[in-house]
């Protein structure tokens, strides 16, 4: 990790902001996981499956398969030449990335409890003022041009999409281990 960096306090503070997120949300605790020096074991290079912005977090990728992750202090020299890239803007740009390795982490197994959770949420809220909507019409008050109605539809609608959306991920998910799943089912068998 870069200690005693010699940037500027405008590009330390986003990536303080984002090793405190990453950290935060994780639990695999580093100093700076944006240094560019890293060293990896061949079995652990090889084991990565980077794209888009996956890069910013190889040390958490290699800790979910098992490998060790560990740093040490490096000298940071002060940039001589060119511009940075990196800035407050830059953490606006992590955010959709550090949100992806979130949900494949936490869902990429079970995708139901994302969008079921989300999706039944929805449905609920939809269902709730959609009732009291009814309530009101059978007092013989006009709904149609209320937006609550449209809410209420609105609401009920993405919710069932949603929790579709999860159940046939779960169900994509389950097709796609075909035979590996069969291999861990196990046949229980008595003698008499």
């Amino acid at each position: 990790w870069r200690k005693n960096r010699k940037d500027k306090t405008f590009m330390v503070i986003p990536s303080r902001i984002f090793n405190y997120l990453v950290g935060r949300l994780w639990g695999v605790r580093l100093h700076d996981y944006n240094c560019g020096l890293k060293i990896y074991t061949k079995n652990a290079a090889k084991s990565l499956d980077l794209y888009g912005g996956m890069h910013r977090f190889i040390p958490l990728l290699l800790h979910q398969k098992g490998f060790s992750v560990s740093e040490i202090p490096t000298e940071h020299q002060k940039r001589m030449f060119g511009k940075s890239k990196y800035g407050f803007s830059k953490v606006f740009k992590d955010l959709p990335d550090m949100f992806t390795m979130f949900f494949l982490n936490r869902y990429s197994n079970r995708p139901m409890h994302f969008f079921g959770l989300i999706g039944g949420l929805m449905l609920f809220m939809g269902t709730v003022f959609l009732t009291y909507l009814t309530i009101i019409w059978l007092m013989g008050e006009s709904i149609g041009g209320r937006p609550l109605l449209f809410l209420g539809m609105l609401l009920v609608i993405a919710g069932f999409q949603l929790f579709f959306t999860g159940f046939l991920a779960d169900l994509i998910i389950h097709s796609s281990r075909g035979s590996k799943q069969s291999d861990l089912l196990l046949k229980y068998e008595t003698e008499k």
